[in-house]
């Protein structure tokens, strides 16, 4: 069963996962965030290079679960393009992009 949420900008599809690999992706943001916490910056806990790669593998993990191979994915699509280190990341305006707060 699709959901399907119309994207007036016409950016995507609109075609939304399933509540359960949308709940996948959100868990491993979630635990993203948790590696590069304030928390831990203020509790002087340092942090590798290895859970940042960790991090960021398991992320992809969870987008290639959801889109095999990057299948239904734009090629613009930014999570496609940070995944595939095509992203250009010099003179972004921070506004530009929509963030989940967990």
């Amino acid at each position: 069963m699709s959901r399907y949420n119309e994207d007036k900008t016409q950016y995507r599809t609109g075609i939304i996962p399933s509540e359960e690999l949308v709940n996948v992706m959100l868990n491993e943001v979630k635990n993203a965030r948790a590696v590069i916490s304030k928390e831990k910056l203020d509790k002087k806990i340092p942090l590798t290079i290895k859970e940042l790669k960790d991090a960021i593998d398991n992320i992809r993990g969870a987008v290639m679960i959801v889109y095999p191979a990057y299948h239904g994915l734009p090629e613009w699509e930014p999570v496609r393009l940070i995944l595939e280190n095509k992203f250009e990341w010099e003179n972004i305006p921070t506004d530009v992009y929509d963030v989940i707060s967990l």
